[in-house]
């Protein structure tokens, strides 16, 4: 499911700076969203979903990405807690909120093809 105009949207800073953990699992959903971008490395603009994930058998206060509906990744796991604190505060505990974000990568250089990642438009949390 992707985003909702019900969904609160972090604000926009221009700097796609935050990045995003485990993306190694998630690369043919990345290569998708990615669009058509040849050779040139990818930076395709989307809307981001930070969903936490209570449920998760690894983590807890895991917080997943997800772009489209598709996972492509997570908050590191401190950045996921002080995520969370952040929610608290602002009396959103277990909210889905959104935030712009960008695919990168897959560029091509002498032969190699690069993975693809993403970054959030976002203010760190910690």
């Amino acid at each position: 499911m992707g985003p909702t105009s019900a969904d609160p949207h972090w604000p926009a800073l221009g700097n796609f700076g935050f990045e995003v953990v485990g993306e190694s699992h998630y690369q043919g959903a990345l290569k998708r969203l990615a669009g058509n971008h040849g050779t040139e490395p990818a930076a395709a603009q989307h809307v981001a979903q930070l969903v936490p994930e209570t449920n998760n058998a690894h983590d807890p206060q895991a917080v997943c990405v997800r772009i489209m509906g598709n996972p492509v990744g997570y908050l590191s796991r401190e950045e996921a807690r002080s995520f969370r604190r952040r929610l608290s505060q602002k009396k959103l505990t277990g909210v889905i909120t959104t935030c712009d974000a960008m695919v990168t990568g897959g560029g091509q250089w002498k032969g190699k093809t690069y993975s693809y990642g993403v970054v959030l438009d976002i203010k760190p949390f910690v």
